[in-house]
């Protein structure tokens, strides 16, 4: 829960901080302010996160023991692994698998389209509403409430998926874990029309920031509770490639579309513009429901998830 928190509720955080310290302490202090966290939080993390990837630290007690006793150590695992397949091997599994490569580019979508209705937020409270710059940035609460309360459905999901697997474990599969996504699917563009069409100066601002919060809402029981928890069930050992490869495509459309947005609201009006996100997640919308239904012969036909699935068989009997 805590992991799937930073990327969601970060981009919703930032505007909200940056647009009061970019008001009264200059633009500059934004990119300094960020530059100063992400270094203490790089040191913190690199002194005290533990490794815990499993054939790695095989293989490191095994040189352990070979030091200790004088005698050779070799893990089953070692000759699968190096620094270099590891640092390779999220690109590889983007280019090669199917299913990383289509919910990559769904997610991408999704976190694409954040940050471009992200773009409208200005634009509709700052230019139309004429809300001073600080102030503006408090409409980004909507979509970050909606992301709180998917906090609370974690919970309650999480707990629904642990009970099944406690009453029978042979059911459960990667593709359980989509169900959130067709909720998520449906309250994704629920939310972007809502907010898309009351954004006119006779409707009261409150309305579209409740739009707003489905989006929110929609958009973390997607991405960051259905297809991140896929992947890792779906890659196992591969677990940190996988959603590596996500995030990568992920990071690119999220810079991606906001260098369109500008132009797209300049020559279309508000609610045009604001819909263009919609059509988007209408078009990916069924892409969950194909998983379900085809997601078991695609990972069985997955070289990388077939492999991952021999390593894993492989650590459980050392």
């Amino acid at each position: 829960m805590v992991f799937t928190s930073a990327p969601s509720l970060g981009p919703t955080l930032g505007p909200i901080c940056g647009s009061f310290l970019g008001q009264y302490a200059g633009w500059k202090w934004v990119g300094v302010l960020a530059a100063i966290f992400t270094g203490v939080m790089w040191a913190v993390s690199s002194v005290f996160v533990p490794e815990t990837y499993t054939p790695y630290l095989l293989i490191r007690h095994a040189k352990k023991l070979s030091r200790l006793t004088g005698k050779v150590y070799k893990s089953k695992l070692e000759a699968r692994y190096s620094h270099k397949t590891a640092a390779s091997r999220s690109r590889i599994i983007l280019v090669f698998e199917p299913i990383v490569l289509a919910l990559s580019l769904y997610s991408a979508v999704v976190y694409g389209m954040l940050y471009l209705t992200f773009t409208a937020f200005p634009v509709v409270f700052q230019g139309q509403r004429h809300w001073s710059q600080g102030i503006s940035g408090l409409s980004y609460l909507g979509i970050m409430v909606g992301q709180l309360v998917r906090m609370f459905l974690y919970i309650f999901l999480e707990k629904r998926y642990r009970s099944k697997i406690a009453r029978d474990a042979s059911k459960q599969t990667p593709e359980s874990r989509l169900e959130p996504a067709l909720i998520g699917g449906v309250l994704l563009p629920a939310g972007l029309f809502w907010f898309a069409w009351t954004t006119f100066e006779s409707v009261h601002w409150s309305v579209s920031i409740i739009g707003s919060s489905f989006f929110g809402l929609g958009q973390v029981l997607l991405l960051f509770i259905s297809l991140i928890n896929y992947l890792i069930d779906s890659y196992t050992v591969f677990a940190a490639s996988a959603p590596a490869a996500n995030a990568i495509l992920r990071a690119m459309f999220g810079v991606a579309f906001p260098l369109f947005a500008e132009k797209m609201y300049q020559n279309l009006d508000i609610q045009r513009a604001s819909s263009v996100p919609v059509f988007l997640s209408l078009a990916c919308a069924p892409m969950p429901f194909l998983f379900l239904k085809y997601g078991v012969d695609l990972r069985h036909r997955s070289k990388r998830a077939t492999e991952a699935r021999e390593i894993m068989d492989n650590i459980l009997k050392q």
